[in-house]
């Protein structure tokens, strides 16, 4: 056998372990599914303020004054005196008329709008009287109910908008139940405030817009696989919106190798989640198989592996505005990989792994998208990890590493001229030798792209993407979308060592449609590793239909 793994280190094989490219796209899937219902956020306009009454008639040439002496307020909790009072002493003289008192009355509200509180009203407890303080009572109201308009629609409003009941209307916390309810693709919701029953209520009405099934389903095909395990690839994605009516979410998917040969790669994966309020939990599970034949100098043996993947996270928005989202989320993962070879366990290429992350994400739309995400990742021994301890060697990869990483993407669209700009940056940073699973992939279609055969990872890294697409209708539903594409990388395997730099290019086009597209794109590889230099350049086809 030590005969074997000796052939097996100088023959021309790709990487054992598991295949990173499937868990590179694992996790662009889950994180996509994550981004699109973020933007769906910020693509659904919020609730419908109450109507403004009729403009109040303009003032009499000369008016009526009273001689107040002062401002007597009540009522107000939400803001301090202290806030209020820098806001209206300015507005106070000796003697006031209609229009200053009007003024007064008009800027306390756009105070407590400003702040959220978009039912809040301020009036007069009296007529004013020459002698005694102006005396304004604070109506800052309430919620008195939350209703649907479509009552059979499978949300949760409790979920959506907890603990708002019976108290002051705050626009954030509406407009955050919304999100919570609009990140649903068959969902567009919107909400009426209208005055309540009692003094100061304000009753909530949640209508939908527009409405889709709630269950979908994407099938795909492409020819992005390697020649050692099958080209020719086919993927299945189903998703179902408020299964439980909990406003939740559940995706399923699975992928495999459609060449009828020995060797194959097939993946399945799970992501659901469920909100409440401003957090949202996340689970996610995945598990990747693969097998192929590796031809030694006189005998055939085969690599043959399988990766399984459990995540929980935890989000939390932090701030948000008209058009930007910030977010916060903690995840703990457990990893855990078997690699086998001419039937041999391989321990070092099958790490077991506990990973805990926490990140940073901002979306802004403004000129166009803007998505950046900052984290941080440290591997725990707990969960039946490996132990730094156990590694028979100082150079060997770390299960208690430590992995810094920040991702930037930009999509802009021409104002004059049909042309869309996609721009991704990643970058990594690691002082540890990492896992394979823990590594940055450079060559692939959503990094460097025209490398299919040569797989490029590393500890340290950088990659930048780029595609410029002109789109063309063709007709009411037919979209053709010309592009190029340019890539380049920077990596560092360990700390001290050789740095190696790709650069990519690809030239294509999509032809698409509401239900289904296709996209034919040609690649090669620029500038790339030494063993690299031979690898021709390659077509690629995907056709997805949405059912």
């Amino acid at each position: 056998m030590l005969a074997v793994l000796a052939i097996v280190l100088v023959a021309p094989t790709p990487a054992l372990g598991a295949d990173p490219r499937t868990q590179e796209l694992e996790r662009r899937t889950r994180e996509q599914l994550e981004l699109e219902q973020r933007l769906r956020l910020l693509e659904r306009s919020g609730p419908v303020p109450p109507q403004a009454g009729p403009a109040p008639p303009p003032p009499p040439p000369i008016e009526p004054c009273w001689q107040v002496r002062g401002l007597r307020l009540s009522g107000n909790t939400l803001i301090s005196l202290a806030q209020i009072n820098t806001q209206l002493q300015p507005l106070m003289s000796d003697c006031m008329g209609v229009t200053p008192i009007n003024q007064l009355l008009a800027t306390l509200t756009a105070l407590y709008a400003d702040a959220g509180f978009i039912a809040s009203r301020p009036y007069l407890a009296q007529r004013p009287q020459d002698g005694q303080p102006l005396d304004v009572i604070i109506e800052e109201g309430f919620v008195e109910s939350i209703e649907l308009a479509t009552p059979d629609l499978p949300i949760s409003l409790r979920g959506a908008f907890p603990g708002m009941l019976g108290k002051p209307l705050q626009l954030r916390e509406l407009e955050q139940g919304l999100d919570q309810l609009n990140r649903l693709r068959s969902l567009d919701l919107t909400a009426d405030v209208a005055p309540g029953s009692l003094p100061g209520g304000s009753r909530l009405l949640i209508r939908p817009r527009t409405s889709a099934a709630p269950i979908g389903a994407v099938v795909s095909y492409n020819n992005r696989g390697t020649d050692y395990i099958g080209r020719n690839n086919g993927a299945l994605t189903l998703t179902y919106d408020s299964p439980s009516g909990l406003n939740d979410f559940i995706a399923l998917s699975t992928s495999t190798t459609l060449d009828q040969t020995s060797a194959y790669s097939r993946s399945q994966s799970l992501y659901y989640n469920i909100p409440y309020g401003f957090w949202t939990l996340a689970l996610s599970a995945s598990h990747a198989q693969y097998r192929y034949p590796v031809q030694l100098p006189g005998q055939a043996v085969r690599a043959n592996g399988q990766t399984r993947q459990y995540g929980v996270s935890l989000n939390r928005l932090l701030w948000r505005d008209q058009g930007t989202l910030l977010n916060g989320m903690l995840r703990l993962s457990s990893k855990r990989s078997q690699s086998y070879f001419a039937d041999q366990y391989l321990a070092i290429q099958s790490p077991s792994l506990t990973v805990a992350e926490a990140s940073l994400n901002l979306l802004n739309i403004t000129d166009g998208l803007w998505n950046a995400s900052v984290s941080y990742a440290q591997g725990l021994d707990w969960l039946g990890a490996d132990r730094d301890e156990q590694r028979l060697s100082p150079a060997l990869p770390r299960a208690q590493f430590r992995k810094y990483r920040a991702d930037a993407s930009y999509w802009r669209q021409g104002r004059d001229a049909p042309w869309n700009w996609n721009s991704q940056l990643a970058l990594q940073y690691s002082p540890d030798p990492l896992p394979s699973l823990e590594q940055l992939l450079l060559t692939d279609d959503y990094a460097v792209r025209g490398f299919r055969q040569n797989l490029v990872q590393a500890a340290t890294g950088a990659v930048w993407h780029n595609t410029l697409s002109l789109p063309r209708n063709l007709g009411a539903q037919w979209t053709l979308s010309p592009r190029l594409g340019l890539d380049v990388g920077w990596s560092k395997l360990l700390a001290g060592a050789q740095s190696q730099r790709l650069a990519g290019a690809s030239v294509g086009v999509g032809l698409s449609t509401r239900d289904w597209q296709l996209d034919l794109d040609y690649q090669h590889g620029l500038y790339g590793p030494p063993r690299s230099s031979q690898e021709p350049g390659f077509w690629l086809m995907e056709l997805s239909l949405r059912l």
